[in-house]
């Protein structure tokens, strides 16, 4: 299966949540260290694009971007593709998209360096969306330790393992009472845009004898029994 992590989207950022979260990647991306930390001689800790693009992707729309080993970035024009020279230190892709946030999505890093910038994204995105995010992960707490303290360090985000990575239990819990949640709105919508409606048997016998003067027709020549005569919706 290898190494993964895990998270589910509840709920689409908001334009000023999601500038927060570009600005923070992006500066952690111009911060990275050449290897992950405690790894002096380690594997160089470098990011591309994938296939899709040359360089690594932090948008008003995604943040989207894989390992490598620093090779030169080719072009295949046949395939539309890029490719790296020399060995690969990627996996799968991290991709998170803005308007396609909310749903279940998962990344294999098998621990490769590019895991590093993986773990310092998804608690950037704990930090800003809260609630609005659940994840989980198949690292351990002393598997996190170095991006936890490293976000602490240079983005000054102070969120502990137990705020950032949660079991699925809590995460199916917290997705169920966020889908209440949603629903207990939608309902309150329904009930608050409700539109109302005037019937002709509405109108006392004086409005009718005066509509019936004032539109020249009588009641059986309409079919006010079963059509409203006026309908009113309020918008806030």
């Amino acid at each position: 299966m290898g190494y993964i992590h895990y998270w589910r989207g509840l709920g689409t950022p908001t334009d000023k949540e999601w500038v927060e979260i570009i600005t923070k990647v992006q500066q952690a991306y111009e911060k990275l260290p050449k290897h992950r930390p405690g790894e002096i001689c380690g594997l160089p800790l470098k990011l591309n694009g994938c296939s899709r693009f040359e360089e690594p992707m932090f948008s008003s729309q995604k943040i989207w971007f894989n390992g490598c080993n620093g090779g030169k970035r080719i072009l295949d024009r046949e395939y539309g593709c890029w490719k790296s020279t020399g060995d690969d230190l990627g996996c799968e892709t991290f991709a998170v998209e803005r308007n396609n946030f909310t749903g279940f999505n998962f990344c294999k890093t098998n621990r490769r360096p590019y895991d590093f910038m993986v773990c310092i994204c998804l608690i950037v995105l704990k930090s800003v969306l809260k609630n609005k995010i659940a994840v989980s992960s198949d690292g351990k707490e002393y598997d996190w330790d170095p991006a936890i303290e490293w976000c602490f360090n240079q983005l000054d985000i102070d969120l502990p393992f137990e705020q950032i990575v949660q079991t699925e239990e809590e995460i199916e819990s917290e997705t169920e009472q966020h889908e209440e949640e949603e629903e207990d709105e939608d309902k309150e919508e329904e009930k608050e845009y409700e539109p109302f409606q005037i019937m002709y048997d509405d109108l006392t016998p004086e409005a009718q004898k005066a509509l019936c003067e004032l539109w020249e027709t009588t009641e059986d020549c309409e079919n006010w029994a079963c059509m409203p005569l006026a309908t009113i919706e309020r918008s806030i």
